[in-house]
């Protein structure tokens, strides 16, 4: 093989491999909403059991989940507020604890 035969085989090379690693999608982060009428303190178990239900299906927070928690501290005229800014932030879902949340998102 000659000289310029072979650049142009290694250039062609390079030239597929960068192809096939920007082909390669991106990993998706997912966001994820919490809402909640009680303190964070009060739904504390809850937001645990879900973070680490997450995690046993290969979702870690930080790497391809992120988690925007909302509490309205018990006072319920705060609930549309903190649903509105959920939305707003674009959740990809936004998870909820009762009807009045429901009602609030």
């Amino acid at each position: 093989m000659d000289r310029r035969a072979f650049i142009a085989s290694v250039a062609g090379g390079l030239v597929i491999v960068r192809s096939i690693d920007e082909a390669q999608p991106a990993a998706n982060v997912y966001r994820v909403g919490v809402l909640f009428v009680a303190t964070a303190e009060a739904v504390a178990p809850l937001v645990r059991a879900l973070t680490e239900g997450l995690r046993d299906l290969g979702y870690v927070e930080g790497r391809n989940i992120v988690f925007e928690r909302r509490n309205a501290d018990g006072k319920l005229e705060r609930l549309p507020d903190l649903a509105a800014e959920l939305v707003r932030l674009r959740m990809d879902v936004i998870v909820t604890g009762s009807n009045i949340h429901v009602a609030a998102v």
